[in-house]
């Protein structure tokens, strides 16, 4: 109950317009505490680089915030990219399906479940919980991981459709304030059907006294 109760608040913040990156702050704190866990992380997909982005986390130092990791063909995070679904590591020492990041090894992680953020034509990320301590996690935490991504992949697809709206209109503005002897039409043969050129002062005087 506690976790579909945590997923309802988060959907409401998304629909609040929150700023995303308080939204993506706020969900780590959540799924740590929620999930009893030492670390929670998104990591952003830069698929120009071959590079994972830190983009919010709790547990983890300061530091991080903002540090790239690399994309190697043997990695854990291009792993669950290319699966697609939740992966729950059990002990990472023992992995066999991936070589474990540098990172979660220096950390002293051992287990931990790792879900990928949808986009609307590639991954946006994935969204990570670990352990220090060997922990089997449950199908429900599994699920529970999943639906707070769902909730942050919905979040961050509304910020892009807003963004390129906004990148739109003003671009539209910075047309139309460059155009100053006004709008013509013209038909497919060239021939002026519409001008729309501004009236002259005097005669907008005119219609107002009028």
């Amino acid at each position: 109950m506690e976790q579909q109760s945590v997923i309802t608040q988060l959907s409401q913040r998304a629909l609040l317009s929150v700023d995303l990156q308080e939204l993506l702050n706020e969900t780590c704190a959540r799924i740590a505490r929620t999930l009893s866990v030492d670390f929670c992380n998104v990591l952003e997909l830069i698929p120009e680089k071959q590079q994972m982005l830190f983009r919010a986390s709790a547990g983890w130092e300061e530091s991080m915030l903002r540090s790239s990791l690399d994309l190697e063909p043997d990695s854990q995070f291009l792993y669950v990219l290319s699966e697609n679904q939740p992966i729950r590591i059990i002990e990472l020492s023992k992995e066999t399906r991936f070589r474990a990041a540098k990172i979660l090894v220096e950390n002293k992680i051992v287990s931990g479940i790792s879900v990928v953020i949808p986009g609307r034509s590639r991954a946006f990320g994935l969204l990570e919980a670990y352990s220090a301590k060997r922990r089997v996690f449950t199908e429900d935490d599994m699920h529970f991981l999943q639906g707070v991504a769902h909730v942050l992949a919905a979040a961050i697809q509304h910020r892009e459709v807003e963004d390129a709206l906004r990148l739109s209109r003003n671009q539209v503005s910075v047309i139309l304030g460059g155009i100053s002897d006004g709008i013509t039409a013209q038909a497919r043969n060239g021939q002026l059907i519409m001008p729309m050129m501004p009236p002259p002062a005097s005669q907008v005087t005119k219609m107002r006294m009028k």
